[in-house]
């Protein structure tokens, strides 16, 4: 059964993550229901089902991709949920070996690059 990472929304993360192999789920918190729709009420689920319930997902991460980077250069939480969707193994950085090798430049280059999208 797929495993909740500790990447989860609004949670600052110390870490980045490169995916060796498996697959991991970017998730964003689903639109609210409106009153007029209902769901069908649910029992029986577990504290993740739950969790993953109201969550829609974006992208499936694979190998070779990354992810966490944001939370590290700018300090702030994630803009979503990361779940493993099957086995997986990723290769872990704490924040002070990220800021090591991706250096201020290659940050200053990123920061400029995502502030012209």
């Amino acid at each position: 059964m797929p495993q909740c990472l500790d990447v989860l929304l609004d949670v600052k993360s110390e870490y980045f993550y490169i995916i060796l192999s498996g697959q991991v789920g970017f998730y964003i918190p689903k639109p609210k229901k409106g009153k007029d729709e209902e769901s069908a009420p649910r029992k029986f689920f577990s504290k993740e089902e739950k969790m993953r319930d109201s969550l829609h997902l974006v992208k499936a991460l694979k190998k070779g991709e990354a992810f966490g980077e944001s939370s590290l250069l700018y300090n702030r939480g994630s803009d979503g949920s990361m779940f493993c969707m099957e086995e997986t193994y990723c290769l872990v950085l704490d924040r002070h070996a990220f800021m090591e090798i991706i250096g201020t430049e290659e940050r200053d280059c990123i920061t400029k690059e995502v502030a012209f999208l």
